[in-house]
């Protein structure tokens, strides 16, 4: 029985996360060609929430100059996203970042938080706040440390494409 409730708990636990499995090979577009910089949109891919965000240069400015040492995976090297998208804004796009809507932690939505001089600590620089253990990302998907989230958001395969944002494609 003790057995039978650990195996529930695993799949429960673990089958809530993002999925890291084979390539997605449909591509779906959102038009974006009225967002203005600060804007953000939720939208729904593939069955799950995706953020659509369109920085504002001083937001990227501040994710270039933030500290390596607040966050437990800086370089992303340890995140899911593509290739070239393994930098500090964690985007190949300046001003756009995508980044699947689903804190790491336990697979709960996030919450997009503007940043707030108003606020101190991580707070203040916005970003993500996942829904169900309050853990903090910056506005490039990154998990700041003291968090109970481990991971870096999952940034899938995107561009941007003439006021449109194609997210997919073969890997």
């Amino acid at each position: 029985m003790i057995v039978a409730a650990v195996l529930a708990f695993v799949w429960v636990l673990f089958g809530s996360l993002p999925e890291q499995g084979p390539e997605v090979t449909e591509i779906v577009r959102f038009d974006v060609s009225d967002m203005q910089p600060g804007d953000h949109r939720l939208v729904e891919w593939q069955k799950k929430p995706l953020f659509i965000v369109y920085r504002k240069p001083e937001w990227e400015a501040a994710l270039i100059r933030a500290d390596a040492a607040l966050y437990h995976d800086p370089d992303s090297s340890k995140s899911s996203q593509m290739p070239s998208a393994a930098n500090p804004l964690r985007s190949t796009q300046n001003g756009w970042f995508v980044t699947l809507g689903l804190g790491t932690g336990m697979g709960c939505t996030l919450v997009f938080a503007e940043p707030n001089e108003a606020t101190t600590g991580v707070a203040s620089a916005g970003g993500f706040i996942d829904g169900c253990d309050q853990s903090y990302y910056d506005l490039a998907g990154r998990v700041y440390k003291e968090q109970q989230a481990r991971r870096n958001t999952v940034v899938p395969r995107w561009s941007l494409v003439d006021g449109e944002i194609l997210v997919g494609g073969p890997g």
